[in-house]
């Protein structure tokens, strides 16, 4: 892996340390940054995110819940990501994102342990909302440092390599629970959740041994070579660090654009990712052991999704790939919401889950673009706390539409009318910002 990384990569193209002296055959450390922050977004993202999904049919049985009362809880976890965006990308700006990583995949952890001991509603809510508080302080910082890490011509590239993990967690999540609620029986449930933290645990370990908050700390140039684009130099980084200049960024025109776009896929794809397992076995008829195939092979499938348009971005433009994903996305939603037929459910699903991590990765490598990678980290986060929003509202507006139509068709419409406004709003994107335009 580590080998197909670095041809993928060319960072031959640059140089391997800072004080100018040519790229040796070392695989430079900006590889190895990478490969950490794939196996951090697997643990935060992958399994603190996409896991539930796979939980939640069981974790429903046994507590008693309602579709609603399960949306709510799917938002108490999207509630935590979106507070923890607040603040996560600002702290990682002004004490590097090492930090703020390490922190927040131990509280990953926690959550899960409380959310394996849930005997409740509001037990389960409590769980979930410290999974998404770790979940948000973990994954803006990550992408906002591997982006540090990387020429601009490189960062649609490490970005959507970075959503590897997500394909990955969302694939072992279709295999190993199903597998633990199987072998353990009504307490499966528990046990995923369980098994789940140990491996999120292992992972925040290897980072704290692995990452670096920047190329210079460690001795190095990004991959590619010093950036054409601005960036911000060392000696102004403790200056565009602070609190004061990091609240520009939230009157910036292209960043609330690139926000307000965003926010449609936060809103839309949620959907899919929280009831598409409870739509596969009450409606299309499939046993639970064949949804949680159908999972797995939706995350197999989505592991290219973020190398290969975050790739393309780099070649035709971000708002150019970010409008075909969207309309991909919406036509797949469209077609869920108005056919039951097991093959045809499958081939969109599949469909879906070539686009499925593009977004967030095209969505980092834009605010780098736009704002440099010192501010790179402040900037996803300003950005992710729209798609936060998204998040927050979809999971509980969902299970309610459930409850009272006993369908999940009207939520894959709205959840398709989501993605084809994200694919109008991305047409009025800017290649290039400056961080200071206002509105």
């Amino acid at each position: 892996m580590i080998a197909m990384l670095n041809s993928t990569i060319g960072f031959t193209a640059g140089k391997n340390s800072i004080n100018g002296a040519p790229a040796s055959r070392r695989i430079h450390y900006g590889i190895w940054v990478l490969v950490v922050g794939i196996l951090t977004v697997f643990g935060s993202i992958g399994l603190g995110r996409f896991a539930i999904g796979m939980i939640i049919p069981e974790m429903g049985i046994a507590l008693s819940l309602t579709n609603t009362q399960l949306g709510l809880i799917v938002s108490g976890t999207f509630f935590g990501y979106l507070v923890s965006t607040a603040v996560s990308g600002q702290l990682s700006s002004l004490y590097g994102p090492k930090k703020v990583i390490a922190g927040s995949m131990f509280l990953i952890v926690f959550g899960m342990l409380m959310a394996s001991s849930a005997t409740g509603f509001w037990m389960a809510v409590a769980g979930q909302l410290l999974i998404g508080i770790g979940t948000g302080g973990s994954n803006v910082p990550t992408m906002g440092l591997v982006t540090r890490w990387y020429a601009r011509k490189f960062r649609g590239t490490a970005s959507g390599l970075m959503t590897v993990g997500s394909g990955l967690g969302f694939a072992l999540a279709g295999t190993l629970v199903p597998f633990l609620i199987a072998f353990y029986g009504t307490d499966g449930w528990r046990a995923s959740w369980f098994y789940l933290g140990a491996i999120v645990l292992a992972i925040a370990f290897l980072g704290v041994l692995v990452f670096r908050n920047s190329p210079g700390e460690a001795g190095h140039e990004p991959v590619g070579g010093t950036d054409v684009a601005p960036d911000v130099s060392r000696v102004e980084a403790p200056l565009v660090a602070s609190w004061l200049n990091t609240k520009a960024l939230y009157r910036s025109r292209p960043l609330t654009k690139l926000g307000a776009t965003y926010f449609m896929f936060g809103f839309s794809y949620v959907i899919f990712t929280t009831f598409f397992a409870k739509y596969l076995i009450e409606e299309v008829g499939f046993s639970a052991a064949r949804a949680g195939g159908l999972w797995s092979t939706i995350g197999a499938v989505s592991i290219v999704s973020g190398f290969l348009w975050g790739m393309l971005s780099d070649k035709i433009g971000r708002k150019q790939v970010l409008f075909i994903v969207y309309l991909l996305q919406g036509l797949a939603l469209a077609a869920l919401s108005v056919t039951k037929d097991p093959g045809l459910v499958v081939a969109v699903s599949l469909v879906y889950a070539l686009t499925l991590w593009s977004v967030p990765a095209i969505m980092a490598a834009t605010c780098a673009d736009y704002v440099g990678g010192v501010l790179a980290p402040a900037a996803f986060a300003i950005v992710t706390l729209y798609f936060g929003a998204g998040q927050v509202i979809s999971p509980w507006i969902s299970g309610y539409i459930v409850d009272v139509t006993r369908s999940f068709s009207v939520p894959f419409m709205v959840s398709a009318a989501a993605g084809f406004a994200g694919a109008a709003l991305s047409l009025m994107l800017s290649e290039r910002a400056d961080m200071t335009a206002k509105s």
